[in-house]
């Protein structure tokens, strides 16, 4: 209090922090972020589906494996299950995020 200094200022206790798939950074260290990680999907969950799975047969050519319609079918079915009208509902769905 002497000093004027917040307590830990400059501390890995008060400033360091954890990046999910960056790693850990101390006091004074920032990350660094390529184009890409700020390229964010348009539309909703569907189109976004649906535009990822295009890329991907396009990537293999135009053939479009069962494999690859499997995956799709599944990422599909996860959005359906997850699709509601009920606000409360959805306001449930996001409350750890939250």
């Amino acid at each position: 209090a002497e000093t004027g200094q917040v307590l830990g200022k400059g501390t890995h206790d008060l400033e360091g922090y954890t990046l999910e798939g960056k790693g850990y950074f101390g006091p004074g260290e920032l990350p660094v972020f390529d184009r890409g990680f700020f390229n964010m999907p348009h539309g909703n969950e569907y189109e976004w589906s649906f535009e990822s799975f295009k890329e991907k047969a396009k990537a293999a050519g135009g053939e479009i494996s069962d494999e690859l319609m499997q995956e799709f079918k599944q990422e599909m079915a996860n959005h359906l299950s997850r699709d509601t009208t009920d606000h409360l509902s959805m306001m449930d769905q996001d409350a750890d995020y939250i």
